[in-house]
């Protein structure tokens, strides 16, 4: 018996090494899907070094303690806070929320942008009825300049500030809208992106896109403050999310937000995985944090910034 269960351990083992090293593999089809869950397999390893502990089998508990090694590693910086800006009354705050085909509650969202002073929000499968609601309501007092559409898929953006903006050229065609626009902060213009790649399970467009997407990033000026925000269907667990937003650095990790979940939610599965995010180039992060919104899948997202920090 004791053999059997070292045997089980031991596989148990070999797969959680197997999908460590599968977050180097740059692929399609089920892989990112598996590679979003490395957080799960980095926590399965207590209770498997428990086990072994139990067992006495004392090649697999010092196999464990090594194969944590990296794992912590790589979880490490998400728990530390790295260089926040100080606050400042010029801070601006963005939200991002997937509001799951217009079905996200506006109260939430309403309340969110009141309570978090937001001045730049972006939402993504906006339809043409959740924006009809949306403009019954006080947001567009609060936030009046407005870019991107409704549609009655998932590919409606919509990006309203507090500021002026002005729309900026996006890569296109791509399945869902992507909105970009350069705001006239109090301490000069930035850039915003709000992005939303396809889900993995779309293969073929979640490869062709992000490197699009990242392609576009880098032809911004370097000189003009740059913040990414969206629902980006990926998270640092896949190569292709590293590939395409390396050079820009989350805002959650800035702050020291540890094991982020955003998705999914209100499903029997727990929110196990990062796929919304506030990315920055240029700007100071202050705070950022996630948000409940009843009605979508997603947690919403946001960041207070210090423009040209």
């Amino acid at each position: 018996m004791r053999r059997l269960v070292t045997i089980v351990l031991g596989l148990w083992w070999a797969a959680a090494l197997g999908l460590l090293l599968l977050r180097w593999w740059d692929a399609g089809g089920l892989v990112p899907i598996l590679q979003s869950g490395l957080p799960l397999v980095g926590l399965s390893l207590l209770p498997l070094l428990v086990l072994a502990l139990l067992a006495r089998a004392w090649l697999l508990v010092l196999a464990t303690c090594l194969l944590a090694v990296p794992m912590t590693l790589l979880a490490a910086p998400w728990w530390l806070e790295d260089g926040t800006a100080t606050p400042s009354s010029d801070d601006v705050v963005v939200l991002s929320l997937n509001t799951l085909y217009g079905e996200a509650s506006l109260p939430d969202v309403e309340d969110a942008v009141a309570r978090l002073d937001v001045d730049a929000l972006v939402l993504t499968e906006v339809t043409p009825a959740f924006e009809k609601t949306l403009d019954d309501g006080g947001i567009p007092q609060t936030l009046p300049h407005r870019s991107g559409q409704a549609r009655q898929d998932a590919g409606g953006t919509l990006v309203l500030t507090a500021q002026p903006h002005e729309p900026v050229s996006v890569p296109a065609p791509t399945l869902f809208d992507q909105v970009a626009v350069q705001i006239e902060g109090v301490q000069g213009p930035w850039t915003l992106l709000a992005a939303h790649p396809p889900p993995p399970v779309l293969s073929r467009e979640w490869r062709t896109e992000l490197p699009v997407l990242g392609s576009w990033v880098d032809a911004q000026a370097e000189a003009t403050p740059l913040v990414l925000a969206g629902d980006l269907n990926a998270s640092t667990a896949q190569p292709a999310y590293r590939d395409a937003f390396g050079e820009l650095t989350d805002a959650h990790r800035v702050v020291g937000a540890g094991w982020v979940r955003t998705w999914p939610r209100g499903t029997w599965l727990p929110p196990f995985t990062h796929l919304d995010h506030v990315l920055v180039r240029g700007v100071g992060v202050v705070a950022a944090g996630e948000i409940t919104v009843d009605g979508t899948d997603h947690q919403a997202v946001w960041s207070r910034l210090s423009i040209g920090q």
